[in-house]
């Protein structure tokens, strides 16, 4: 009577009390589940906006560092340790002016500011420029939100050649030398690596390897929005690597790139078709400082994106590397 009673209530009440719990657990996880599901769609969503948005990468020489007025200097300093000369500090500045002036032009009502990220080689005088870099630009410092370094931005690694003169090399190392011409012959500088160093085509395969982290701070994460501009400061053979990679570019187009001035600004764009916009600020060419501490003018952008057989933007027509191949 009663007791069984009793007992059917109890059993009834917990029945009700595990379809409930059964139940609001099936809810609570498909809520959970949609959230994640609209968090992925609101991560793509971002994604694509910050692909259709345009994107610039800014890529800045160094200065002039005090082994270029004294290279006697590279048998006491390593070259990680080389400072800027004062004209060299003095070069950084002005270029910093000059991409505040670019970035100005280019955000003139931005509210809120673009996110810059600043990019920078480990070595002193990397990082000295990109003091200086800051220092000109006055206002929109405070556009740069983060500043990072990266050792995947270092000069090319000459190994047992670095720090010394062509004629010590031979003297010290007569058979290395005299391998490593007969090699350069054969295959080509790009391709043969100083003993105990890099190629050319190691630098570039560096260059590669920190491109998924350029690209990470394009897209923006749960931290911070997509960045709109990247400044890299680095030494010429990582920039001429740089663009080599990034724009699809041809080993004879890097054979001929090298000659990167002091503190000059590559712009590569989002919006240019083959991503290649050549030089915004020519910089100063090592061939025109005479004189000690005197800055003379900067090189005329004119003159370095100069068209050559590969095409103004440097690719290669097809018409030419089907001429060349053959």
């Amino acid at each position: 009577g009663k007791e069984n009673m009793a007992i059917e209530y109890l059993v009834g009440i917990a029945l009700d009390f595990i379809i409930s719990f059964i139940f609001g657990g099936l809810i609570y996880w498909s809520w959970k589940k949609l959230e994640k599901i609209q968090s992925i769609f609101i991560t793509i969503r971002k994604q694509t906006e910050s692909r259709e948005r345009p994107f610039r990468i800014l890529l800045v020489s160094d200065g002039e560092s005090e082994a270029a007025n004294n290279p006697e200097i590279n048998k006491l300093m390593p070259d990680s340790q080389m400072r800027l000369t004062k004209r060299g500090k003095h070069m950084a500045y002005i270029t910093g002016q000059e991409i505040e002036r670019y970035l100005c032009n280019l955000y003139p009502s931005t509210e809120p500011p673009p996110r810059v990220v600043m990019w920078v080689s480990p070595f002193y005088r990397a990082r000295q420029t990109a003091l200086s870099l800051l220092s000109g630009m006055s206002m929109t410092r405070k556009w740069v939100s983060q500043v990072r370094e990266s050792p995947l931005l270092v000069e090319q690694d000459k190994g047992l050649f670095e720090s010394l003169g062509e004629e010590e090399m031979k003297r010290i190392y007569p058979n290395e030398c005299e391998r490593l011409e007969q090699m350069n012959k054969h295959q080509g500088n790009y391709w043969v690596r100083f003993p105990l160093g890099e190629s050319q085509f190691d630098v570039c395969q560096r260059m590669q390897i920190l491109f998924g982290s350029i690209v990470r701070d394009r897209l923006g994460d749960k931290q911070s929005g997509p960045a709109e501009v990247i400044i890299v400061v680095a030494h010429p053979v990582p920039i001429a690597s740089f663009v080599m990679m990034w724009c699809h570019r041809t080993i004879e187009w890097f054979r001929t790139s090298l000659n990167i001035p002091y503190c000059s600004v590559r712009l590569i764009d989002s919006s240019n078709e083959l991503w290649d916009a050549g030089f915004i600020f020519g910089g100063w060419q090592k061939e025109n400082l005479f004189e000690p501490e005197h800055l003379c003018s900067p090189t005329n952008c004119s003159v370095l994106n100069l068209p050559n057989e590969i095409d103004s933007f440097g690719r290669m027509r097809m018409s030419s590397w089907v001429t060349r191949t053959q």
